[in-house]
């Protein structure tokens, strides 16, 4: 899981440089950063093709079993997975936006419902992977009220803290 995170952070990192270099601003949100030229979008497309695969098969053979998920996770992995190839390949731009943004919300939901079947997996999760949980739970109210108009200029912060806090919170289930 580390090599592909690292990866993956390193890409939309530079992506979101090169975004904010370009317009002198902070994206709206990171999809908006990534759909900023038909060439980033290709890219990342691509490199998300290509490792979050592997990501999803570090959480299907190494955390599930790790922590005796019952077969509802892997379901959702599933479905996540394919919810997260159709908006990695539909741009936040033109006529794909709204799929975009349908299958980008119902990956974010995923990784909450993924968040609560975890929690409920019982003894096998530690209390610091407990308290990543509950972390996570708390960025993801955070996260939700960026969505209010009011708050719309923090969205693109809110978000960045959403995945980079499901990622480290994963970890820490995986590796305590």
């Amino acid at each position: 899981d580390f090599i592909s995170l690292a990866v993956l952070i390193a890409f939309v990192g530079a992506l979101v440089i090169l975004r904010v270099r370009q317009t002198k601003e902070v994206p709206a949100t990171i999809s908006h950063s990534v759909a900023s030229s038909p060439n980033s979008s290709l890219a990342f497309s691509l490199i998300m093709t290509v490792f979050f695969p592997l990501y999803y098969c570090f959480l299907w053979f190494w955390l599930g079993p790790y922590i005796s998920a019952p077969t509802i996770f892997y379901v959702l992995l599933v479905v996540a997975f394919l919810a997260e190839l159709i908006f990695v390949w539909a741009p936040a731009s033109g006529r794909t936006k709204r799929i975009h943004s349908v299958s980008a919300a119902f990956v974010g939901l995923t990784m909450i419902l993924a968040s609560i079947i975890i929690f409920e997996a019982g003894d096998s999760v530690s209390d610091a992977a407990r308290i990543s949980i509950i972390l996570f739970w708390l960025i993801t109210v955070v996260t939700a009220l960026s969505f209010l108009k009011r708050y719309r200029k923090h969205t693109f912060i809110a978000e960045l803290l959403f995945c980079f806090a499901f990622l480290a919170m994963i970890s820490i289930v995986a590796h305590t």
